[in-house]
């Protein structure tokens, strides 16, 4: 028994290391575990700030593309209304803007979707009248600014999205450098 006592006092400092080593690699996984979910926490929000960028893009698109038609009665000029009108389907079902509809920011972007449909409804319009050879009628819809007005909407809708996605990714930089410059 004296032996065994003897014995485990002397190792006592081999079993100290042991123990303070398991703490120091924990702690460090733990940082480390932290620091991976700031950086993702990060990256995702720059995903989401970049997919609102394309929502609004693409609506700029489709307007290009309607007005170019509007006046020369070109088909080649709705190329970029045609891609503008299939992708928003697609880029407002992205996981990027499916997660703001979890968010603070849910109203804005089903204010946005709304408005966006109004325009893309808009634009058909004045696309249908100028293939019925009205072009007059077609230009009268476009110059009582309407379509104007929702396009201003769905800017300042996307702005206010952007601000919020700033912001957060702001913050989600400076914990993401606090992980990085503290670890314990």
């Amino acid at each position: 028994m004296k032996v065994r006592l003897a014995q485990l006092l002397r190792d006592r400092p081999f079993l100290f290391s042991v123990a303070a080593l398991a703490i120091i690699l924990g702690l460090a996984m733990w940082d480390w575990m932290q620091f991976r979910n700031a950086a993702n926490r990060v990256r995702e929000t720059e995903e989401s700030l970049r997919q609102i960028e394309l929502v609004l893009s693409s609506a700029k698109d489709g307007e290009t593309g309607q007005r170019g038609y509007l006046i020369t009665g070109d088909e080649r000029y709705l190329e970029p209304y045609k891609k503008a009108k299939a992708s928003l389907p697609r880029e407002l079902s992205d996981p990027r803007i499916q997660s703001l509809r979890q968010s603070s920011l849910q109203g804005v972007l089903m204010t946005l979707q709304q408005a966006l449909s109004e325009k893309f409804a808009e634009m058909q319009r004045t696309i249908d009248l100028r293939r019925e050879s009205q072009n007059e009628t077609a230009l009268a819809m476009v110059r009582d600014d309407d379509g104007k007005h929702l396009m201003d909407e769905i800017r300042i809708y996307c702005q206010r999205i952007e601000d919020s996605l700033r912001n957060q990714l702001a913050r989600r930089e400076a914990l993401a450098e606090v992980q990085t410059r503290q670890p314990r």
